[in-house]
C-alpha cells in the first residue's frame, strides 16, 4: 500500500512539473482564497522555490488576489523617417525620398518592401535602356521590331534584311559598315542572340522595344 502511495505521489509530482509552474501558482491561489495569507505564501514558496528563484526578477506584486508577473517585453522598432535620418548632397533626392515615404504610408506593411523592390527594378532597367537608347541606331531598333515580330530568323534572312532594309537608310555608312559590324551591338547589349545559324530576340530586346514605344515615341535616332 505504501509503495502504491509513493508511486502515486511520484506520478503526481512528475505531472506537476510537466505543467508550466505559473499556471500551477494561479490554480493554488484560487484554491487558497479564504485561507490565511501567510500559510498560502508559505505553501506556494515551498512548492515552487526553484522556479521562483528563476522568475523572481519578473515579480511585480503578490497578495491575496494573486501574483502578478511581468510578461516578456516586446521590442518595437520606432518608425523613423528616412528623410530626417539620411543626408544626401542632392536636394532633389531628399524631396523624392519624402514623396516616396508619403506614398508608402498608405500601403499595408507586408506590401511595402515588394513595392519598393519592384520600383527599384524598374528604375534600374529604365536606366540601362536609357544608356542603350543613347547609343543605338534607328536601323537597329527597326531590326529589333522585325525580330520581335518573327521571334527568330535565320542568319541568311537577317543579312537579307540588312541589305534590303537597313542599307538604303544610310548608303554611305553601310557601304563601309557590314552586317557583322552593324549587328554586333545588338549581341553585345544582349538585345538579340545568335545560335545554330539563327538569330533570336531576347527578353531584354523585346522589353527594350516596349521601352522605346512607351518612353521615346517619336524621338528619332540616326540610322
Amino acid at each position: 500500500m505504501e509503495g502504491n502511495w509513493s508511486d502515486g505521489l511520484g506520478e503526481f509530482w512528475a505531472a506537476a512539473y510537466s505543467v508550466a509552474w505559473l499556471e500551477w501558482a494561479k490554480a493554488i491561489f484560487d484554491l487558497l482564497k479564504g485561507v490565511a495569507w501567510p500559510l498560502a505564501v508559505f505553501m506556494l514558496v515551498w512548492l515552487f522555490r526553484h522556479q521562483i528563484r528563476e522568475r523572481i526578477k519578473d515579480l511585480v506584486s503578490a497578495g491575496p488576489a494573486g501574483v502578478v508577473l511581468q510578461g516578456a517585453q516586446s521590442t518595437q522598432t520606432s518608425s523613423t523617417s528616412l528623410s530626417t535620418t539620411t543626408n544626401h548632397p542632392m536636394q532633389t533626392v531628399m524631396t523624392t525620398m519624402e514623396r516616396i515615404e508619403s506614398e508608402l504610408a498608405s500601403y499595408q506593411e507586408s506590401l511595402k518592401i515588394p513595392t519598393l523592390i519592384r520600383a527599384l527594378a524598374e528604375v534600374q532597367v529604365a536606366r540601362l535602356f536609357e544608356v542603350v537608347f543613347s547609343d543605338i541606331y534607328g536601323s537597329q531598333i527597326t531590326a529589333l521590331r522585325h525580330l520581335k515580330a518573327q521571334k527568330e530568323i535565320s542568319v541568311d534572312d537577317a543579312k537579307k534584311f540588312f541589305d534590303d532594309v537597313v542599307k538604303p537608310m544610310n548608303e554611305d555608312l553601310y557601304s563601309i559598315w557590314g552586317f557583322d559590324d552593324w549587328s554586333s551591338f545588338l549581341f553585345r547589349q544582349e538585345l538579340a542572340r545568335r545560335e545554330n545559324g539563327k538569330i533570336f530576340a531576347t527578353d531584354r530586346g523585346i522589353d527594350f522595344v516596349y521601352f522605346v514605344d512607351k518612353a521615346k515615341p517619336g524621338i528619332p535616332r540616326p540610322n
